[in-house]
């Protein structure tokens, strides 16, 4: 929590900042992956006692994010800097990244402060972006939510489910997409999600690998290479 605050979200993070945490997320994922069971269970409709289930869903807040890889340039460090570029612990490399036929893209994305779908860029620096997540075997669902300002809200939401060939992630399939002002006027963009799914033949637009989950602290990895850390209360964290 140290690590990641007076961060913006992570969009005024150096890059040495962003190592350290990168560093550390590594050594908590390292030694504490999620069994293989964790998203079964907790997916599962059949038992709604399971812990597991009650440590993923509910409420979350998006606290820290940032690249699964820190690119670095010449001037970004000096010769006591830590940072090094060859840090193959440093190196993020999912499996099955395209998930077969769901083609999902996995181009690098660059987000820092911010979170992307479909195209739909939101800046989340210094934001209260929360993260709702309901779970109900086959309809289970993700919804982000992002306060951009006093008069401007962003909805994003989708089903998810099991990938099946890495056991920690979800594959997820959004459909809605809304711009509420002013409390009053929602502007529908779920259009752009039914394009995407055209032009890409699949529904499933995004997947998210969770690495850590306790009962106040969730770390992530998405397809596009980003890293997210998200936490139960909302002043976990320094803005």
């Amino acid at each position: 929590m140290t690590a990641i605050s007076n961060t913006n979200n992570g969009k005024t993070a150096t890059p040495q900042q962003q190592i350290d945490v990168l560093r550390l997320v590594g050594q908590l994922e390292a030694e504490n992956m999620p069994p293989p069971d964790f998203l079964t269970r907790a997916l599962s409709s059949n038992n709604n006692n399971d812990p597991a289930k009650d440590l993923l869903q509910g409420v979350w807040y998006l606290q820290y994010t940032s690249p699964s890889q820190v690119v670095l340039d010449t001037n970004d460090s000096d010769d006591n800097s830590s940072l090094s570029s060859n840090d193959e612990s440093l190196v993020w490399k999912p499996k099955f990244a395209k998930e077969g036929a769901s083609n999902i893209e996995t181009k690098q994305f660059n987000a820092k402060g911010t979170v992307s779908a479909a195209g739909i860029t939101v800046d989340t620096s210094n934001r209260p972006t929360q993260q709702i997540i309901q779970l109900s075997g086959d309809d289970s669902t993700v919804t982000n939510t992002v306060q951009v300002n006093d008069w401007c809200k962003v909805l994003v939401s989708g089903k998810f489910r099991p990938s099946p060939n890495v056991p920690n992630r979800v594959i997820v399939s959004f459909d809605t997409a809304q711009i509420t002002l002013q409390d009053t006027v929602t502007l529908d963009l779920g259009f752009a999600f039914a394009i995407a799914a055209v032009i890409r033949g699949s529904k499933d637009n995004g997947w998210l690998e969770i690495t850590y989950c306790d009962d106040t602290l969730r770390l992530s990895r998405g397809n596009k290479g980003t890293m997210f850390v998200l936490t139960r209360d909302p002043n976990a964290v320094q803005p």
